[in-house]
């Protein structure tokens, strides 16, 4: 997990302009979740997040074979 207080994420937006998804904590909760970073404020899409801490989603589950093998890649 990366404080917002120590820093923000320099790279928000996708090569297609899209924003990037993370996954944060937000003050006074005791789960994390999906919120946006616009470079300026954090958003779930609806409202405004008190974001304290960040981090990248981890890459997506793949499948290994072309229509869907039961062995997962690991």
């Amino acid at each position: 997990w990366i404080p917002v207080t120590e820093r923000l994420p320099e790279v928000y937006r996708d090569k297609y302009g899209e924003l990037i998804p993370f996954l944060v904590c937000l003050k006074d909760t005791d789960y994390p979740f999906r919120a946006f970073f616009d470079g300026k404020n954090w958003g779930d899409g609806w409202y405004r997040n008190d974001v304290i801490a960040w981090m990248p989603l981890p890459k997506p589950y793949k499948m290994d074979g072309k229509d869907g093998d039961e062995n997962a890649s690991r």
